[in-house]
């Protein structure tokens, strides 16, 4: 990824979130050029998100953009069983890119995330104790949903790759 500068840019400076969202453009673009099928999803909003049912990011989302996820990730022929994840930190603030793949298909999601590390931090530590990362999709426009199969859900059993620096959870 580029390196940004500050959340509170000046006209001269990056914002790292503006530089994710340009990334995953051109990022999608080389997928496109190759001959995948994609699919950008851009949160409205991201939360850590602790409960008794799940642990790991919430990605509130637009209701087309999570009817595009829900379809594609229902079809019997996609499995997403990779992920490239490029990531970038700012201060306190993590700005992520997962592209959940399905190499088979040649069907890639793009999904940028963030995580401010003192919110973030429990859930990242259950997550690297348990071995799993779960990035929970949510319409916007719909009320937190309970039920699990309302959710379009990617699980990743590396949730390493999705924190700058394992030290820094333990701080």
């Amino acid at each position: 990824m580029t390196n940004g500068t500050s959340s509170e840019s000046t006209p001269d400076e990056a914002d790292p979130w503006i530089e994710l969202l340009e990334d995953a453009a051109a990022i999608e673009g080389e997928f496109q050029d190759a001959g995948w099928e994609t699919l950008f999803v851009e949160p409205e909003a991201v939360t850590p998100v602790e409960t008794d049912d799940r642990v790991g990011l919430r990605a509130v989302v637009s209701q087309d953009q999570y009817t595009a996820v829900e379809d594609l990730v229902g079809r019997d022929d996609i499995a997403f069983a990779a992920v490239d994840v490029y990531y970038q930190t700012e201060g306190q603030t993590t700005f992520i890119l997962a592209v959940e793949r399905d190499d088979e298909t040649e069907h890639a999601v793009l999904l940028p995330l963030y995580y401010d590390l003192p919110d973030a931090s429990s859930v990242l530590e259950t997550a690297l104790a348990d071995g799993h990362l779960f990035v929970y999709l949510d319409p916007a426009d719909e009320p937190a949903e309970t039920d699990e199969d309302r959710w379009v859900v990617f699980s990743h059993d590396e949730p390493s790759l999705f924190v700058d620096s394992v030290a820094d959870l333990e701080e």
